[in-house]
């Protein structure tokens, strides 16, 4: 989404979607571009209610940060969005999760392939996900993705 937003040649609005539940989530897409944000499975497993939650909890993010519009949020985070390429990986670390309390539904791996870095195999035997530990880029997004809580 960053990508197309920083193209100048595109010229049309973007919509955000995929994973909207909470106000942090919309306030993300737009900070990276977006123009609009959709939701259909937050609704479906929240509600209506939760349109009233984001748009309250978007309210004070606006309010807290010296915005007059959503309108002055879209794009703020575009010039420090860099392609994975330019990551200094000597600074980051590795995501860190319990083997121990997986419980081998893949998640991580299917996250991991698609959102994040590629470090993850998947041992089908075991059922258990495989760290490349040089190309983790500590996004967390496996972690994220986990429905076991890995760290207390």
């Amino acid at each position: 989404m960053a990508q197309l937003a920083k193209d100048e040649k595109l010229g049309l609005p973007i919509s955000g979607m995929g994973g909207v539940e909470t106000w942090m989530d919309a306030v993300e897409y737009l900070l990276c571009g977006a123009t609009t944000v959709q939701m259909t499975t937050g609704v479906m497993r929240y509600g209506y209610r939760i349109v009233e939650d984001i748009l309250e909890g978007m309210s004070y993010f606006l309010e807290d940060h010296g915005f007059a519009s959503v309108k002055d949020v879209v794009g703020k985070a575009l010039p420090r969005i860099v392609s994975t390429d330019r990551f200094d990986l000597t600074r980051q670390g590795r995501a860190d999760y319990d083997l121990d309390r997986c419980v081998g539904c893949g998640q991580c791996y299917v996250v991991c392939q698609d959102a994040g870095g590629q470090c993850l195999t998947w041992d089908a035997k075991e059922r258990r996900p495989v760290m490349d530990e040089a190309r983790c880029l500590s996004c967390m997004v496996c972690s994220f993705a986990c429905p076991v809580r890995t760290r207390p």
